[in-house]
């Protein structure tokens, strides 16, 4: 009789291992592992890295966690109703980075969401860091698609930071209430190419103002009533200008959206284009394009597989939509669209190049997508 181990996968049980020796706080290393399994090296070499990352990252956010509870729970006891200008309609939503409220700033008359840091101002560390960074990577950013910040600061040692109110909901909310049958009508190619336009055209932007945002998913869309994209949740971008809050080789975001290079701690702005292109395969075919729910396997898909094709998960979607998904969520990042500068120096070298030429723009695959959808208009 087999032993039901034996029929497990070996990378996933040399991963298990793995992973065991680093929460008992030893340092393994990749290349060893890789030399003494020679039959996987390659896949180890390829997957284990992020595993350490993933548990160094891991580790800091439990850290995180234990001290934002203790605040969380000292702040929720207490009958919020004011914080400074601001008085308290109701609550919408906590997380690990804080809490967000309806509110009114009084002295404008104005409806507001209030983000506010669970923890006091004094207590310091990663998470007072984290949130100062998310507020000034979005305050820093005025354009149509992004949340845009009307104030930050601090009242009796809480920090908080006002943003404008958005009647709307989550795109990952959106797909949820979608049925299937949605994705044979035109219109609802046509919505997808919108949202990615918009999507796309607020990420330009950021990134020609230096910065990254990082963790680009359908959590972090606000589609409102008028069909309007938000991009919201700033808290793990990089700011070029302050590149000591991010740890060299630090891996951020949300693993089943991170592109491959984020998974060794590198990303640039074609990073957030393979989100993005994540984020629209996954509105076309209505499951993620990497489903794995195990981390180590869920690794080794993003390290080494390809997404179901497009085409085949969803045969309705229009050519030229399926195409700018490919291009976005290409394994290599310069086979993506890349940063507005290389556009720019691209557009010199060769003008008129074709669509899906090697060296397109994040604008230029915008521009591409909102041409799709005037198409199908």
């Amino acid at each position: 009789m087999n032993h039901p181990d034996s029929k497990r996968d070996p990378l996933e049980r040399l991963a298990e291992q793995f992973t065991h020796c680093l929460r008992c706080g030893e340092q393994p290393s990749v290349e060893e592992w890789a030399s003494s399994h020679p039959d996987l090296s390659e896949q180890i070499r390829a997957t284990f890295p992020g595993l350490v990352m993933m548990e160094e990252l891991a580790s800091r956010e439990f850290s995180a966690r234990q001290t934002t509870a203790v605040g969380t729970t000292a702040l929720a006891t207490l009958p919020v109703e004011r914080i400074g200008d601001f008085r308290i309609v109701r609550e919408v939503g906590r997380g690990g980075m804080g809490i967000v409220y309806e509110a009114v700033q009084e002295s404008l008359g104005r409806r507001v969401a209030l983000k506010v840091l669970p923890t006091p101002r004094r207590a310091g560390g990663s998470g007072l860091a984290r949130f100062e960074r998310e507020a000034a990577a979005a305050a820093r950013l005025h354009h149509t698609n992004i949340v845009p910040v009307f104030a930050v600061g601090s009242e009796e040692d809480v920090c908080y930071y006002a943003m404008q109110f958005i009647d709307g909901e989550p795109l990952d909310r959106l797909l949820q209430q979608t049925e299937p049958e949605r994705l044979r009508e035109s219109d609802y190619a046509r919505w997808v190419a919108r949202v990615g336009r918009q999507v796309a055209d607020g990420l330009e932007y950021a990134h020609s103002r230096g910065t990254l945002h990082r963790d680009i998913k359908p959590a972090n869309l606000l589609i409102d009533e008028q069909q309007t994209v938000w991009i919201t949740d700033f808290g793990v971008a990089q700011l070029a200008d302050a590149e000591d809050l991010t740890i060299p080789g630090d891996v951020v975001g949300t693993l089943r959206y991170m592109s491959p290079e984020q998974l060794n701690g590198q990303a640039d702005a074609r990073s957030d284009v393979y989100s993005l292109g994540l984020t629209l395969y996954e509105m076309l075919t209505l499951r993620p394009a990497f489903g794995e729910s195990s981390r180590t396997r869920l690794l080794r898909q993003i390290s080494e597989a390809e997404p179901a094709s497009l085409p085949k998960s969803n045969p309705h979607a229009p050519l030229d939509l399926v195409t700018v998904v490919a291009k976005a969520m290409a394994r290599e990042p310069e086979l993506r669209y890349p940063s507005r500068k290389r556009h720019v120096a691209d557009r010199h070298r060769r003008p008129g190049a074709g669509v899906v030429s090697r060296g397109r723009s994040l604008r230029q695959g915008r521009g591409f997508v909102g041409r799709h959808a005037r198409i199908l208009r």
